[in-house]
């Protein structure tokens, strides 16, 4: 497929004088040739294009032009349809094959590049520049099913937008995705059909959208939204038939069964213009020239409307198919492609030569200079008191320029102005005009045939460099975009596209030289990831390449990452070891968790002992009952048992002392208590097995109320508990319930009463005959718990006559004058001799 003429004759081509303008009203519009070819059969209804100089595609049949709008076709003709995408300057791109057994509605171009083809039955296949299928899906369940077919349908920047036979409005976006997002709208209340549709974005933000779609139905015009719902007007002159929004959303464009072109706001809250085209027929197409002017397009000419009524026509010898810009109307035909746009304000004012415009008259000193030096200073005395503006004038008019000789004229005298008049005070930045010389170096390179984005400057400042970037990476022109990316310091997107190209197109080289290749130019990127080369390289089952990509990675969370990905777990946890990082092991694990099944993991662990005791760590903490299942698992019964008590007796992490009154503890202090008697453990069997009958029993006699303030709750902290509250009845319920000892239960009886400091209570005690303590554990008692020196000879004196029992007088200050007294005519002389002293 031919560009005809050279890069000399291009640029020439390119060149607008201001005499090729047309006026519309106080504004002038100018018709850019951009480039020539052949071999392409474009008209209105087979062809489709992207925004922003994107490129375009023709649907045929078995070499000829198929109209999407013809009557269907029989299956033998629907399997030889056929796409071809060319760039905007007519070099082939990719050719994509139709398989559908419905017909296609219809098909255009999201703001992404992507191809968007509708079918009849809901379904919806999207292609990228390369022809490769990016999503598959049939978001419009009704048409599928037969439920219901698609009357009409339209793509818009995001998605896609249709009315089915039962009057139901569907916004799809992302649809791309494996799962498209539907909205339904709003339906009129109508029994006239839609016939006309098209979609304004009304925000985006990341990956959220949102549009209002408008819609002619009969006479009315009805714009609905999910969320404000919907708003209809009519405004005579005939039935809606076309609608068409401008690239801005503000204006609407409605043509009626009249032949009149009104202009409408989006808003409906006023009617800015009406023009009678004087036109029996339908136009072909409608569309925007920024957002200044409206188009009508008719076979062989077309009409462009301006706000007052004014108008130009344009005509075409072929078919072509229109594309509204954000500042222009792009125009595709068989033999070529054009754009039509207004003149800039700075190139207007740059155009004539005999202004007194301060950058005309620096240009003007720039040719004197040039021819005779001396006759400089006349012209430079026009702009020495506005340089500033004289400047920028040449820069901004040097901008919207396309012809690269013409921007050289004005950046000649912007530079001359830059530095011959330095003596002057200038404000400008003083990178303003390198920064516009970097910025046309760029926009010229991608506007070369070879490469086929023709962007204007108002596109490129709207559209952004990271984007421009990216839409060369998807044509592989990686040595562009690498430079471009060199300037703007972000190559590494660029050098991280190419690489994964090289991956996926080079399936005869191998491993070794492919990693040659490609590792130089991976190298130069400071602190570059591997993920998703790696990640190509393992779908293409290059496993040397992956491996050797993987431990070029420097960062150990990526290395983990991607080992993880590929499903190699046991090395990921290896280089998650060798880090010794904590945080990162954890991580590992708790990924290894979600996505292995357990007895893998288990099994796993055994053979990493240092990652098995973080797992036996992290799970203590957090997840008990993993932890016993984890021990069951690998055959360790004892330290299953241990997570079993763990979680029997801790009622919080920070409350190990302590044990939750309720079934559950009880039923796992059962299971604890088996698990010891098959391991022939007496001691931690038998006291499981009282500690569940002690919970069973606290269930029963509701002691958990009572005893919420006992941190510990033993046997014996709960016997005393009642016996302090006087509750000895309780007491003894427990006490025979449990099998207490007489000397184990007075003890605890006795220990209470002396740290009341009830002594009375206490002796009463001591003299019960079933009392088994005897009189050395109550004088330790009283010792304890500062009895006084006259309870102390009470028990004191029911020792025998003994050693002993003069060293425990002499001990607690007191001395032994018993002469052979029995020990309570002792203890009578005894409490005489204290109270007499007292």
């Amino acid at each position: 497929r031919r560009v005809s003429g050279g890069a000399g004759q291009r640029r020439r081509s390119m060149t607008a004088a201001s005499s090729e303008w047309d006026r519309l009203g106080n504004i002038h519009y100018q018709r850019r040739h951009l480039y020539s070819f052949d071999d392409v059969s474009v008209h209105g209804s087979n062809s489709a294009a992207a925004v922003n100089g994107g490129a375009f595609a023709v649907l045929s049949t078995a070499g000829k032009s198929t109209n999407v709008a013809d009557s269907a076709l029989d299956s033998t003709q629907r399997a030889q349809q056929h796409f071809t995408v060319y760039s905007s300057s007519g070099h082939h791109l990719c050719d994509i094959a139709y398989h559908s057994s419905s017909d296609l509605i219809t098909f255009g171009w999201t703001r992404e590049e992507l191809l968007v083809c509708v079918h009849g039955d809901g379904r919806v296949v999207v292609h990228d520049l390369q022809g490769k299928v990016t999503g598959d899906t049939y978001p419009l369940r009704g048409a599928k099913n037969g439920d219901e077919a698609l009357a009409r349908c339209k793509v818009w920047e995001r998605g896609i937008v249709a009315v089915t036979t039962a009057k139901k409005i569907f916004l799809v976006t992302d649809v791309h995705s494996s799962a498209p997002k539907v909205t339904q709208l709003e339906s009129p209340e109508t029994r006239e059909s839609v016939c006309a549709l098209d979609v304004k974005v009304t925000s985006s933000g990341g990956n959220k959208v949102d549009a209002e779609v408008f819609f002619a139905h009969g006479d009315t015009v009805t714009a609905a939204h999910k969320s404000t719902g919907s708003r209809s007007q009519t405004f005579g002159g005939g039935k809606p038939v076309a609608l068409c929004l401008s690239p801005n959303g503000q204006f609407l464009t409605i043509f009626t069964s009249l032949g009149e072109m009104l202009v409408v706001t989006s808003d409906f809250s006023r009617v800015v213009s009406r023009f009678d085209a004087q036109s029996s027929s339908l136009p072909e197409q409608l569309a925007w020239c920024g957002s200044d002017a409206a188009v009508m397009y008719w076979p062989t000419y077309l009409i462009i409307v301006g706000p007052h009524g004014n108008f130009i026509t344009y005509v075409y010898d072929a078919p072509a198919k229109l594309i509204s810009e954000s500042d222009g109307l792009r125009v595709i035909t068989s033999s070529g492609h054009e754009l039509v746009s207004r003149v800039p304000d700075a190139v207007v004012e740059m155009s004539d030569s005999d202004s007194s415009n301060p950058a005309v008259a620096l240009q003007n000193a720039v040719k004197q200079h040039a021819n005779n030096l001396s006759d400089v200073n006349d012209s430079a005395l026009l702009v020495e008191t506005e340089i500033d503006s004289a400047i920028l004038g040449c820069v901004r008019a040097a901008c919207h320029e396309f012809d690269t000789k013409r921007q050289s004229e004005l950046l000649r005298a912007a530079h001359f102005g830059n530095s011959y008049l330095q003596r002057k005070n200038r404000h400008v930045d003083c990178w303003a005009l390198h920064k516009t010389c970097v910025m046309l170096r760029i926009l010229n390179a991608v506007r070369s045939p070879e490469v086929g984005i023709p962007l204007t400057y108002a596109q490129y400042c709207q559209d952004g460099l990271e984007n421009l970037v990216k839409r060369l990476n998807i044509r592989k022109q990686h040595l562009l975009a690498s430079r471009i990316s060199e300037r703007t310091k972000g190559c590494q997107d660029v050098i991280e596209h190419w690489a994964l190209s090289n991956i996926t197109a080079s399936s005869s080289e191998s491993d070794d030289a492919l990693l040659n290749k490609i590792k130089p130019k991976l190298e130069t990127l400071r602190g570059a990831s591997y993920g998703k080369i790696a990640l190509a390289a393992h779908r293409a089952n290059r496993h040397r390449l992956v491996q050797n990509l993987i431990d070029m990675e420097q960062n150990s969370y990526a290395q983990v990452s991607l080992l993880i990905s590929i499903g190699a777990d046991e090395n990921a946890l290896f280089k998650a070891i060798e880090s010794r990082d904590a945080d990162l092991i954890y991580t590992t694990l708790l990924n290894l968790q979600r996505l292995m099944t357990f007895q893998d993991l288990a099994s796993l662990l055994s053979r990493n002992p240092q990652a098995k005791a973080l797992f036996v760590a992290f799970c203590k903490r957090t997840d008990v009952e993993l932890l016993k299942s984890f021990f069951y698992s690998s055959g360790e019964t004892a330290k299953g048992g241990q997570a079993l008590l763990s979680q029997a007796f801790c009622s919080s992490a920070r409350d190990a002392e302590a044990y939750v009154w309720d079934e559950g503890s009880a039923t796992l202090c059962a299971q604890a208590s088996m698990m010891y008697g098959k391991l022939k453990d007496e001691f931690h069997e038998k006291t499981l097995d009282e500690a569940q009958r002690l919970i069973r029993l606290g269930m029963e006699t509701h002691l958990e109320n009572a005893l919420s303030g006992i941190p510990q709750k033993s046997l014996a902290a709960i016997v005393k508990h009642f016996i302090r509250n006087g509750e000895l009845k309780e007491a003894q319920k427990i006490r025979v319930a449990f099998g207490v000892s007489d000397r184990h239960f007075y003890w605890w009886h006795a220990s209470v009463l002396a740290s009341n400091r009830d002594w009375r209570a206490l002796e009463t005690l001591a003299s019960d005959k079933n009392c088994p303590l005897g009189a050395l554990a109550l004088i330790e008692l009283g010792e304890r718990y500062g009895a006084p020196k006259v309870e102390l000879a009470k028990y004191l004196a029911r020792l025998p006559n003994t050693r002993q029992r003069a060293a425990m007088f002499a001990e607690v200050g007191l001395e032994d004058q018993s002469t052979g007294e029995e020990p309570h005519t002792f203890a009578t002389k005894a409490a005489g001799f204290f109270s007499a002293e007292s």
